[in-house]
């Protein structure tokens, strides 16, 4: 189960040994993919909930408070890089809480000193390039009630998935990928990161180049 570490200073140390091998192509650190946190109402996921899943865990395991300690631990690591928020991923809508706990698992009730840039990942779900729209609309309004409405925005991961996945030789592909990106240009989105990855066996889903899946 994907936990946050028991040492935070060790998260610290991490984020800057990287940066000190790496150097300027280091250009931030994403405190972590996707966290989703129990919709049951408990601070976190439990292995009785996953079993009753079929065992299909969550990418996080914490709770909101433990997310925001590792959010403050990277920042304390990051010098001049960019301390980007966790990625969330589907929870731009109003009334999603999955924002709102991770911010209020701040000591001080007050991310801002911590969060640089706000993550997030999009996915086409249904050949629909338009819903980005809503989606960045979406995170713009969360942000602004918490008084972060000018800090950028990076669409760290995107593409298409389940229902909206491209195959070789598709013509949605680039008429999908070049509204993406009109789109995150026009809305003021600081970077687009376009993932290409591997479908089930045999279903294998493309952003473009049918050999490299680039």
């Amino acid at each position: 189960v994907a936990s946050p570490p028991k040492d935070m200073g060790t998260l610290t140390a991490f984020v800057r040994a990287v940066i000190a091998r790496y150097g300027d192509r280091v250009v931030g650190f994403e405190t972590w993919n996707e966290p989703t946190f129990p919709w049951s109402g408990a601070s976190r996921w439990d292995s009785a909930f996953a079993s009753s899943q079929g065992n299909n865990y969550p990418f996080f395991s914490g709770t909101p408070a433990e997310l925001a300690q590792m959010q403050m631990a990277s920042k304390a690591g990051c010098g001049n890089k960019i301390a980007f928020s966790p990625a969330f991923v589907d929870a731009w809508k109003q009334g999603n809480d999955q924002i709102p706990r991770f911010f209020a698992g701040f000591p001080s009730g007050d991310p801002k000193p911590f969060v640089d840039a706000f993550a997030f990942h999009n996915y086409d779900y249904s050949k629909t390039p338009a819903t980005a729209v809503d989606v960045i609309d979406g995170y713009r309004a969360i942000l602004k009630m918490y008084g972060m409405g000018s800090v950028d925005i990076w669409d760290n991961e995107s593409g298409a998935e389940a229902g909206g996945v491209f195959y070789a030789g598709d013509p949605q592909a680039p008429i999908s990928i070049s509204r993406w990106a009109h789109i995150h240009a026009l809305k003021g989105v600081k970077a687009l990161v376009l993932y290409g990855h591997l479908a089930k066996p045999g279903r294998v889903s493309y952003l473009g180049d049918p050999v490299g899946n680039q």
